[in-house]
């Protein structure tokens, strides 16, 4: 796509990727995302950069959505590139107007159609596209911090509660195989306790005093995505 780029390691990663180019090495290992993206952002910042592009590394690629083939077909799979392209220029309409802060992106399971944008105010997942004013992660002065886990959901309330919206991406969904990663988030989901999890739904309330909540069939409690309301006026 020919647009600049930096992957974030940790120090004790850094043999694993010596070879590969654009490498920014964090200053402290098994810190969390929200200490990465700070970095990301600290480097945004210092080199004028207006627009961030945060994509995971457990990303396959962009799936088009009006495409209902085998989802590993070979054919489908190949022009990744150049559907990275198409999504860049897409974007950057929206990205113009004062009022959007950001983009979010489907996942392949969530919805098949053919519209280049699909909602608004649907929260940062996996992979989004922040205005560099408005990306506002807030590491903790030592560990990880406790919203850790829901780092990109905590991004994506940031912004709208400032007022800003965010506009769900069509055209194109992402390729990865959520909850089945054999490390970070993924690893975190599978063997956390009620006890974390509880603790987790704590520390985002806290930071979002204005968040509600719902009971799922499983009997966790998550986020009222479908009536997010800031002082009265739902999103």
């Amino acid at each position: 796509a020919g647009i600049p780029f930096k992957i974030l390691v940790e120090p004790q990663d850094f043999e694993k990727y010596k070879d590969i180019p654009n490498l920014l090495v964090l200053p402290e290992d098994n810190r969390g995302l929200e200490y990465s993206l700070y970095h990301g952002k600290t480097f945004a910042i210092k080199n004028g950069y207006d627009v961030v592009f945060k994509i995971d590394d457990d990303i396959d690629g962009w799936l088009p959505t009006y495409d209902k083939r085998d989802l590993h077909n070979n054919e489908i799979m190949r022009n990744n590139s150049q559907r990275f392209d198409i999504i860049l220029k897409d974007i950057e309409e929206p990205l113009s107007k004062p009022a959007c802060g950001g983009i979010s992106f489907g996942y392949r399971q969530e919805f098949w159609h053919d519209k280049k944008w699909f909602g608004i105010n649907q929260r940062f997942q996996t992979c989004y596209v922040v205005k560099t004013e408005l990306w506002q992660p807030k590491p903790a002065s030592s560990g990880r911090t406790k919203t850790d886990p829901w780092q990109d959901f905590c991004d994506f309330l940031r912004v709208v509660e400032k007022g800003y919206k965010v506009m769900r991406y069509g055209r194109y969904v992402m390729d990865t195989r959520v909850g089945q990663g054999e490390g970070g988030l993924d690893f975190w989901y599978r063997n956390r306790t009620p006890e974390q999890y509880k603790e987790l739904i704590k520390a985002i309330s806290k930071e979002f005093p204005w968040l509600t909540f719902r009971q799922k069939n499983n009997g966790l409690i998550e986020p009222d995505m479908d009536n997010l309301v800031i002082g009265g006026k739902k999103l």
